[in-house]
């Protein structure tokens, strides 16, 4: 009787603890939005001073394409439409820019492109929000050195995005305070010559046309730079398929060990079904059968509730790793795709330069 007593004390005492700790967690991650949705709201409020005087800017190097959203909150139809997102109704879509943008700058007039969208290789595999933002500090990293050693002048553009855009806005500033990886951007002033934010793709592209006409072509990257840039380029698709399957097997490691506690779970029901029959044997000497039903049914209630909780607990972190391990083995083998592609163009390029 008391045995009983005590065990259903202390499951009390363990879901208190429970509750008290999930409210506190909920309250620091309410903390951590708010702030984040602060430095958010008043880096998108510096963007019409970035912008400031762009049309007016002066070529002073090679492109570079900094930040660029994959789409940017406009019609596909801009500007004969401008009813975004209402027209989704008529079946309109949100345009894509980026592509575009490559294709004009990178293809077309062989300028530098670091902007990159969430459905790339990079990005879809870095999930967790300070993964991506290192490897975008590397990307621009790599460039900078190449730059440097080639002794090549960068002239930085961007054009507005969102969260995203804003972040890698501010941290081009060379003067951003309070972000470690402006240090970057800092550390390349003799190789930054200018820097340039635009409003729309229009405004950039309008202002490209006006260079052109008055210098006829872009500053040219050199040959052997865009190749050391390809190789960089494929060094970092390697990295990337390494680090993806050492996340896999991770995984993997970790399904191995919830599998185990599923095991240990599994057993430790048995034991409390025992229990609960050892229970259920004592409770039969008690004299007065009102009571021996009564605390037999509280006694299995809190026993059921408390494993079927821990059972369905259980579930969701198998369903939650299975799922981690289907998107590692799916980012493995898109990684392992475009790196097939990339060693194809590099041997292209070289077979071209022999």
């Amino acid at each position: 009787m008391a045995l009983w007593r005590r065990e259903k004390e202390e499951e009390s005492e363990r879901k208190t603890r429970e509750q008290e700790k999930e409210k506190e967690e909920k309250e620091q991650e309410e903390k951590r939005k708010a702030e984040r949705k602060r430095l958010e709201e008043r880096a998108a409020a510096q963007n019409g001073e970035l912008e400031r005087g762009a049309s007016q800017a002066r070529l002073s190097g090679v492109l570079l394409l900094a930040s660029c959203p994959d789409k940017d909150w406009r019609c596909n139809n801009h500007p004969v439409c401008r009813d975004w997102p209402s027209c989704q109704e008529r079946g309109h879509t949100e345009r894509n820019i980026l592509d575009g943008l490559i294709r004009l700058l990178r293809d077309k007039h062989g300028q530098l492109v670091a902007a990159g969208y969430a459905g790339d290789l990079l990005n879809s595999s870095l999930g967790e929000e300070g993964r991506w933002k290192d490897a975008y500090m590397g990307k621009l990293d790599a460039i900078f050195q190449t730059a440097q050693q080639a002794n090549l002048g960068l002239h930085i553009v961007t054009i507005r995005g969102s969260r995203m855009c804003n972040w890698e806005r501010q941290v081009l500033q060379k003067t951003s305070s309070g972000m470690p990886q402006a240090k970057v951007v800092a550390h390349a002033h003799d190789v930054i010559k200018a820097t340039t934010h635009f409003n729309s793709k229009e405004e950039f592209e309008k202002w490209l046309e006006n260079v052109l006409e008055d210098k006829k072509r872009l500053v040219p990257v050199p040959d052997n730079t865009r190749q050391e840039l390809l190789n960089l380029h494929n060094k970092h698709l390697t990295d990337e398929i390494r680090s993806l399957t050492d996340d896999l097997k991770e995984t993997q490691r970790r399904e191995e060990r919830h599998q185990e506690a599923c095991e240990k779970n599994a057993e430790s029901m048995k034991a409390a079904i025992e229990r609960s029959e050892v229970a259920e044997a004592k409770l039969a000497d008690i004299s007065t059968q009102q009571e021996v039903f009564k605390m037999r049914d509280e006694h299995m209630i809190v026993q059921i509730r408390s494993l079927t909780e821990d059972l369905n607990e259980t579930r969701q972190r198998e369903k939650r790793h299975r799922e981690s391990l289907q998107n590692h083995a799916e980012a493995v083998k898109a990684a392992t795709v475009r790196s097939e592609v990339a060693e194809a163009k590099l041997a292209a390029i070289n077979a071209l330069s022999r």
